[in-house]
């Protein structure tokens, strides 16, 4: 090792150990460039290298942070729920990710954060915002997205834990909004679907080109009944219904055959899933 070593960090970066001589404070980067002595003091040599050094830690901290700003740098994985869907209607799809609160319901963690993200702006895992909301009132536990109100644009759909105006009650409830000019826009706070539901899916359950709502619900027998529901003008009217089971536990979107959609739905004790179709007018088994 020479006499002398030269040695520089930047916020996340850190090129070689050093103890702090001299610094610089950019934003929230701390910048540093320092030499270490053995036996004598460093030449003015050393000392322009540290400089040179600094400066081009300095720059590309700038331009990282010029770059990266109205970014974010997300997981998926770490993502409560996403999706992909256009719902600005540009023509390109969307990233929408609900973030984690780390607070509990009786269906599990919801959300507090929803982002909606540039697909194809993307920079080191930076993602451009469109939009983003605050869900924490709402409860949320999933986000969805489908064109159910049939006006070319998709909507972003919320299943929330909440009350409703007209139920004081603490309930999953489906929610479905419009993202137009940097706001969420309410189409449906419905208060409930026509039976409690355990959950729900988006898919062209007809093959009309829309996306219906499919639920799994719980009747009054205590068994599960798979439901789905079309727009009709201001809400949604139920047009096909399965019989009654037992045990049914979640349910999951699958693509059919001739682009009609079809449905997956878990049964306890059972690993392979049940998969129901529309026939007719009848919700079967596929």
């Amino acid at each position: 090792m020479s006499d002398y070593a030269i040695s520089a960090k930047c916020g996340y970066s850190h090129f070689a150990p050093f103890n702090g001589l001299s610094g610089i404070k950019i934003g929230t980067f701390n910048c540093k460039a320092v030499y270490l002595r053995r036996g004598s003091p460093a030449p003015n040599l050393m000392k322009k290298k540290a400089s040179v050094m600094l400066a081009l830690v300095l720059a590309a901290a700038l331009a990282f942070q010029t770059i990266t700003k109205g970014r974010l740098r997300i997981d998926i994985d770490d993502a409560l729920s996403a999706c992909y869907a256009d719902v600005t209607g540009d023509g390109a799809e969307e990233l929408i990710v609900l973030t984690r609160s780390g607070e509990s319901t009786p269906h599990g963690e919801c959300g507090k954060w929803l982002y909606i993200l540039s697909s194809e702006d993307v920079f080191l895992s930076y993602r451009r915002v469109i939009s983003r909301f605050d869900l924490t009132a709402a409860k949320p536990l999933k986000v969805m997205a489908g064109d159910v109100n049939r006006d070319g644009i998709k909507e972003v759909s919320i299943k929330a834990w909440k009350t409703a105006a007209f139920d004081p009650q603490l309930a999953q409830r489906p929610f479905f909004f419009n993202v137009s000019r940097g706001k969420l826009e309410a189409v449906w706070l419905g208060s409930r679907l026509s039976q409690p539901f355990i959950d729900y899916v988006l898919t062209d359950f007809d093959g009309d080109g829309f996306e219906e709502i499919v639920s799994l619900e719980q009747t009054r027998a205590s068994r599960q009944q798979i439901s789905a529901y079309r727009w009709d003008s201001f809400g949604f009217v139920c047009f096909a219904r399965s019989d009654e089971y037992d045990g049914l536990s979640s349910i999951e979107p699958q693509m059919g055959v001739n682009g009609i959609g079809r449905v997956a739905v878990l049964q306890d004790g059972s690993s392979q899933p049940l998969r129901f179709a529309l026939r007719m007018d009848k919700i079967s088994l596929d």
